[in-house]
C-alpha cells in the first residue's frame, strides 16, 4: 500500500509539474501575442498622428483626410486602452476627431476657414505633437527597439492633453 501511495504521489507530482510548465509556456505565448497586438496598435496610432502633424496646412482636403485617419486610429486606440486596462488614448483620439469635425463643419457653413478655425487648428496640431511624444514615452520600453509596455505608469501627460482638448472643443 505504501508503495502504491508513493508511486501515486510521484505520478501526481510529475503530472502537476508538467501541467504547471505547460500553463507557464502558454501564458508566455499569450503575453507575447498581446505585446504584438498592442505594439502594432501603438505603432499605427503613432504613425497616424505623425501623418496628421505633417499635414499641418489647414485645407479642406487635409481636414477631411485627417478625420478619416482618426476614425481608424480610434479603433487601434481602443485596442491599446483595453489591453493596458487604462482608458487614455481613445478619448484623446475621439476629442481630436470632434475638433476636426467641428472645423470641417464650420468650413461647410462659412465656405472658408475663419481665423478662429485657424487658431483652433494650430492648438490642435500642438496637442497632436504632444500626444506623439507622450505615446513614445509612456507606451514604449526605453532602448528596446519598439517593445511596448503592457503595464503603463506616469500617464499624467496624456490626461492633461485630453483636458486641453476638451477646452479646445469649447471654443
Amino acid at each position: 500500500m505504501k508503495k502504491y501511495a508513493y508511486n501515486f504521489s510521484i505520478i501526481f507530482l510529475a503530472l502537476f509539474s508538467a501541467t504547471m510548465i505547460y500553463l507557464n509556456v502558454e501564458a508566455k505565448k499569450s503575453e507575447r501575442k498581446l505585446e504584438a497586438v498592442v505594439g502594432n496598435s501603438v505603432y499605427n496610432v503613432w504613425v497616424t498622428l505623425n501623418e496628421i502633424s505633417s499635414d499641418g496646412e489647414i485645407t479642406f482636403q487635409n481636414i477631411e483626410k485627417t478625420n478619416e485617419k482618426l476614425i481608424t486610429a480610434e479603433v487601434f486606440a481602443g485596442i491599446i486602452d483595453r489591453s493596458v486596462s487604462v482608458e487614455l488614448l481613445q478619448p484623446i483620439i475621439k476629442n481630436l476627431l470632434v475638433i476636426g469635425e467641428s472645423i470641417e463643419n464650420n468650413y461647410y457653413k462659412n465656405n472658408e476657414f475663419t481665423k478662429e478655425n485657424q487658431e483652433i487648428h494650430k492648438e490642435y496640431l500642438t496637442e497632436v505633437q504632444k500626444t506623439i511624444s507622450a505615446i513614445y514615452d509612456i507606451y514604449y520600453v526605453p532602448n528596446s527597439e519598439g517593445k511596448v509596455k503592457l503595464e503603463i505608469k506616469n500617464f499624467d501627460e496624456l490626461t492633461e492633453i485630453n483636458k486641453r482638448l476638451l477646452e479646445i472643443q469649447k471654443k
